[in-house]
């Protein structure tokens, strides 16, 4: 229940550092020809942009304990 609680925390502090440093990322990383050439101008930026917003989704779902479930429906007939 707490490491829910800390991953949770984690991945939500993880998504909104990756929106306000997404230039340094950027900067960093150089741009992405995939995202530049299916998002268009600037889709490196909104690609980040999108990844932030996934890491929150799943983030928000470990914290509620929801992630769980839907792997062990999903997968869990590989795994168990």
């Amino acid at each position: 229940m707490i490491s829910n609680i800390i991953w949770g925390f984690g991945g939500i502090f993880l998504a909104f550092l990756l929106v306000k440093y997404r230039r340094s990322i950027i900067h960093f990383t150089g741009k992405w020809g995939w995202a530049e050439k299916y998002l268009g101008i600037g889709g490196s930026y909104s690609a980040v942009v999108i990844v932030a917003i996934i890491v929150f989704l799943l983030a928000l779902s470990k914290l509620f304990g929801k992630i769980d479930n839907i792997f062990k429906s999903s997968l869990g007939r590989f795994f168990y």
